[in-house]
């Protein structure tokens, strides 16, 4: 059984018996340069070594969830492995990074962006992201404020702060929507979402000891 539907006009979603991978038009450029590519990542965040890919597991680590680069042909790639014991991550954060964007654009909202994942796979063994890596995802918004407390800076971090309870209020739906999982581009005075996830998604996965 196969079924392939539109998310939004330039995503789409593969759906067979035990696994559904999600993606953008990005991913076509992918998948016809690197055969199999969707395996090849899997075996790398398993601890393979696959010839051309060059993979290396980061040292966050976050609910048994692990972080991972990968780098060939001049380009680098970011990924976040997901326990196969839970609902989140996989595609089901990519369609929540989705309707954030969504969201976002109906209210108007500046400078804010959320990061861009090329693809996603949720099987019965594993779940995983990928996207571009940015190492502007390096300065979460958490330590910028706390850079702005240390050096007085108080009118900046009230400015800071007022955004953020603004956002909270726009993905109050959104689990654990904090600080720490957001980044601050001082450049461009832009907040950077990332670990999207809705509430719905933690509470499916959640046992009574956990309630």
């Amino acid at each position: 059984m196969s079924a392939e539907s539109s998310i939004q006009p330039e995503y789409k979603e593969i759906i067979r018996h035990g696994w559904s991978l999600v993606y953008n038009p990005e991913f076509k450029q992918y998948q016809e340069k690197y055969k199999n590519i969707v395996s090849t990542i899997k075996k790398i965040i398993d601890g393979e070594e696959v010839e051309g890919f060059e993979g290396e597991m980061l040292s966050l680590k976050a609910s048994g969830k692990l972080y991972f680069t990968v780098k060939v042909d001049g380009e680098k790639f970011f990924i976040k492995k997901i326990p196969e014991n839970h609902n989140q991550g996989g595609v089901v954060e990519f369609k929540s990074s989705q309707e954030a964007k969504k969201r976002l654009s109906d209210v108007g909202v500046e400078k804010v962006k959320i990061v861009d994942y090329i693809f996603a796979y949720s099987g019965e063994d594993v779940r995983f992201v990928v996207s571009r890596y940015d190492d502007r995802l390096h300065v979460t918004l958490a330590s910028y404020m706390d850079q702005c407390l240390e050096k007085g800076e108080y009118a900046e971090l009230h400015g800071l702060d007022n955004r953020f309870s603004d956002l909270k209020r726009i993905f109050k739906d959104y689990y654990d929507f904090k600080v720490q999982n957001m980044a601050y581009d001082k450049m461009t005075d832009e907040i950077i979402l990332f670990d999207l996830n809705k509430t719905e998604s933690f509470l499916i996965e959640s046992d009574d000891e956990e309630l």
